[in-house]
């Protein structure tokens, strides 16, 4: 691999891919239980937009319910 082809490539990319190519595959544990790739990606996607509504709701004055409803 080419040094540029390494710099193109994010965390975030092999997060996304590993979601959908791993899917079914445990991906954390802890003493509550464990999340699948699947679980782990959906749960940062709702974390993703949550933080999307409060950086929204800063921007006009506003809460984060109100920007999301």
């Amino acid at each position: 691999m080419s040094h540029s082809n390494a710099r193109s490539i994010t965390l975030a990319a092999v997060l996304e891919r590993s979601y959908s190519v791993f899917a079914d595959r445990v991906a954390v544990t802890d003493e509550r239980g464990a999340f699948t790739y699947a679980e782990l990606g959906e749960r940062a996607r709702v974390g993703r937009r949550s933080d999307r509504s409060r950086r929204t709701a800063w921007r006009s004055g506003g809460d984060a319910r109100s920007a999301a409803g």
